[in-house]
């Protein structure tokens, strides 16, 4: 026979508290369920929410030290021929920084070509050795007539020091809308490749200028960070996951990075090629930046 135990009556105080005992069981059971079912609604909205934070933490960041770089450099592929001219070496490394606090003028900029030997174009490469890095450098520009002269300025005489082949490209925007650096580079990409297959690219803003010869303007096996020390947030990085001012990469890692269709770049965001360096993880790649060492002024 059988027989419902909820409906047998509770003639003692042991029925009754094993009933309240079971009753109470089968409460929290319930209200336990339903609390985990919101704790995983939960979670999974935070997991969309942050999606690219929790990439960013998990992924994104390597340093590289500044006296260890040449270690992680990513050459060109040079074909040996016969020749005796050597292939340049990666670098010389220095102890001081290099000297920003010049009086720029046009006649310096006028005559700077000839002095530097500067080609056509804004490029230049040694000519007693075979260089292991081709660059081309892309700066966004938009109505800043007196920093590009001051880096053009600049930046020469200290890409020269690092035996190098590189030219340097000056995007303009003219229409007046809003600045919109990520279209600004990925038209240099285009055509920048035009020129030259480099096989390097380092997208510049114009108002940075590098100042530790050590901070090598080639590019390693990783995307790089290259400024990561700047005066105006007193030589450290406001969050360690920033992606922007100077960044170094690849040929074939811009082109995974920034889509490509019917050979144009078309992932064009409204100021900035590529967002963040979770866009970086996405692709299963790691963001390095440059840890400096103290150096003499």
């Amino acid at each position: 026979m059988r027989v419902n135990i909820s409906y047998l009556p509770l003639h003692s105080d042991y029925q009754r508290k094993t009933y309240y005992c079971l009753h109470k069981l089968r409460y929290l059971v319930r209200r336990k369920g339903l609390l985990i079912v919101l704790v995983l609604v939960t979670l999974w909205l935070l997991l969309v929410r942050y999606y690219n934070f929790i990439l960013t933490i998990l992924y994104c960041v390597t340093f590289i030290q500044v006296d260890n770089i040449e270690n992680h450099l990513e050459p060109i592929q040079i074909k040996t021929v016969n020749t005796h001219t050597p292939l340049c070496s990666i670098f010389e490394k220095h102890s001081k920084m290099f000297n920003k606090n010049f009086v720029f003028n046009d006649t310096a900029l006028n005559i700077l070509h000839t002095r530097l030997n500067i080609n056509k174009g804004g490029a230049w490469e040694p000519t007693d050795c075979i260089p292991q890095h081709q660059v081309a450098i892309i700066v966004p520009y938009m109505n800043r007539e007196g920093q590009l002269k001051t880096f053009l300025l600049h930046i020469h005489q200290f890409l020269q020091k690092q035996f190098i082949s590189y030219q340097i490209f000056v995007i303009e925007q003219r229409h007046p809308a809003e600045f919109n650096r990520g279209k600004l580079l990925n038209i240099g990409y285009i055509e920048a490749l035009k020129i030259k297959p480099f096989h390097c690219f380092i997208f510049h803003d114009v108002d940075l200028m590098p100042t530790n010869p050590n901070n090598i303007y080639a590019c390693t096996k990783q995307p790089r960070h290259m400024s990561v020390a700047i005066d105006t947030f007193n030589y450290e990085l406001p969050y360690c996951t920033i992606f922007g001012g100077a960044i170094a990469m690849l040929q074939h890692q811009f082109r995974q990075l920034a889509g490509e269709a019917n050979g144009c770049v078309t992932q064009y965001k409204d100021n900035s090629s590529i967002d963040s360096c979770s866009d970086l993880a996405k692709k299963s790649y790691l963001l390095c930046s440059l840890q400096e060492r103290q150096m003499d002024v």
